[in-house]
């Protein structure tokens, strides 16, 4: 049997959403979380949201299954399937999310009830296009509606995505795969925990980047990440913005209150008279932190048309944003195909396509074709000994009448001659030869990306169990997969 092949990512594109006419009191809605085009063979986090109007709670299990694309294209067998459990109280809302390989039509998803009937469905178009995708986290509800109207980069395709609540922010940096920056306005650092605190250091160690505001919230946003960030802040002052003015020939004379302090280990971007500090940024591992000491969303930039809120932000995200590629060069031949992670994805690999990982997890000795030359040699000698060998064997001893009986034993001899040597080269065990990636990050953390190629010594159905923070998919990129048509993979959280 040919290996089946896995590929796992280890740490660590809004569509219109699309809900299912029913007249049944429970509907679906699936989004692709990150408010940019997810490209191809990308982690893509997809959100399935069950809202129930029913007079009954609700439970079931909501069901991904990756569509087939436009050009006839089948991906079933290739893609797998992922499955959630999820319980919805009468007169409220769930949502779970699944991180997939993204295929090169995107995923649908149904809502079952426990007898396995499908009540609900609903698609998510899979968008197209590339640009960053940036996460905030800020405690104004439109936070990340804010800084999208102000344009930021109108050059390139920034879109921004505010994450709800300090409880909805990952606890490890694989789930922030696909975003490249994340935003800290208005937020009270404090609130997260010391794992979701841990997971953002992470991401910006292994290449995204940190955007965070100060002003006179600077004990809010600043003050927690302590030697993390580059600027050490212990006071609050008012100083002239017109330095960052000047760089786009505005020269406005307007006071806003900064955060002062001790410039760390970093270096100031945007100074004001005086040598105070305006813009400054440091580097943490691969990634990069950027720090406004001021704060483009409030007064009195957030109600001033001089266009200096957004040249901020600009100037932030341009900064931020240094070290990423744009989404089109992240899909580029990477190890087993284009795998994103949190911040920039990896580099070239060793092998330059997936044809090539494919190869490599499948060269074992288990799956091995045997020989040509075996083989035909096998067949010739089968072919003499049950025909002229045996036929001269039995005329010499004048018992040609027991051809009948000789000729059908030769035959099951060679046969279980020939199973038993199979067997002896395939084994009887499971094989699971594997290739790493890995990304290294300050503090010891790791990024590793792992392929897989199973080798199952019998048919039937199996289970293969993964690690904590793992995204699984049987898919190495959108050409090639890791099992045929009659073969099918499934992922249950």
């Amino acid at each position: 049997m040919a290996p089946v092949i896995a590929a796992c990512a280890l740490l660590l594109a809004l569509g219109n959403p699309a809900q299912a006419a029913t007249d049944l009191p429970i509907t679906l809605t699936l989004t692709e979380r990150w408010a940019t085009p997810a490209p191809q063979a990308t982690w893509t986090p997809y959100v399935a949201t069950v809202r129930n109007d029913s007079t009954a709670d609700f439970s079931g299990e909501v069901y991904m299954t990756p569509i087939d694309s436009r050009n006839n294209l089948s991906v079933r067998g290739i893609f797998p399937n992922y499955r959630a459990q999820i319980t919805v109280p009468r007169g409220s809302t769930r949502s779970v999310t699944f991180y997939v390989f993204q295929p090169p039509a995107g995923y649908q998803a149904e809502l079952r009830d426990g007898s396995g009937r499908t009540l609900v469905s609903g698609v998510a178009t899979a968008a197209t296009g590339s640009g960053y995708a940036v996460g905030v986290l800020s405690d104004q509800l439109q936070g990340d509606q804010r800084i999208q109207a102000l344009r930021p980069m109108p050059d390139s395709s920034v879109r921004f995505s505010r994450f709800v609540s300090a409880q909805a922010f990952p606890t490890s940096a694989a789930f922030l795969t696909g975003l490249q920056a994340i935003v800290i306005d208005d937020f009270d650092t404090n609130s997260l925990s010391d794992a979701q605190a841990r997971a953002m250091r992470d991401f910006v160690g292994l290449g995204g980047g940190l955007v965070v505001a100060g002003g006179s919230s600077w004990r809010r946003t600043l003050l927690p990440l302590g030697d993390f960030g580059p600027f050490k802040p212990n006071a609050s002052d008012q100083a002239s913005i017109r330095p960052l003015g000047d760089l786009v020939g505005v020269p406005l004379d307007l006071l806003v209150p900064i955060a002062t302090g001790s410039l760390g280990a970093g270096r100031v971007l945007v100074g004001a008279p005086g040598g105070q500090p305006l813009v400054v940024e440091g580097q943490y591992g691969a990634g990069k932190i950027v720090e406004l000491l001021f704060d483009p969303l409030a007064e009195p930039l957030s109600t001033s048309d001089s266009g200096l809120a957004a040249l901020s932000w600009t100037v932030a995200m341009d900064r931020a944003l240094l070290t990423q590629p744009s989404a089109a060069q992240a899909v580029k031949g990477v190890l087993g195909g284009p795998v994103n992670g949190p911040g920039v994805p990896p580099g070239v690999g060793a092998y330059n396509s997936p044809e090539d990982l494919y190869s490599v997890l499948g060269n074992t000795p288990a799956g091995a074709v045997p020989p040509v030359g075996l083989i035909g040699g096998l067949l010739v000698l089968y072919v003499l000994l049950a025909g002229p060998v045996n036929y001269a064997a039995l005329k010499g001893m004048r018992r040609r009448e027991l051809m009948w009986i000789t000729v059908p034993a030769v035959s099951i001899a060679f046969t279980g001659t020939a199973y038993l040597a199979g067997l002896g080269q395939h084994g009887v065990n499971f094989l699971d030869s594997e290739v790493q990636v890995v990304r290294v990050a300050p503090d010891g953390a790791l990024e590793v990306q792992a392929y897989h190629g199973i080798f199952t010594p019998r048919r039937g159905d199996f289970t293969v169990t993964v690690p904590a923070n793992t995204m699984a998919s049987t898919a190495l990129s959108i050409n090639v997969g890791g099992g045929s048509a009659s073969e099918s993979a499934r992922c249950r959280r």
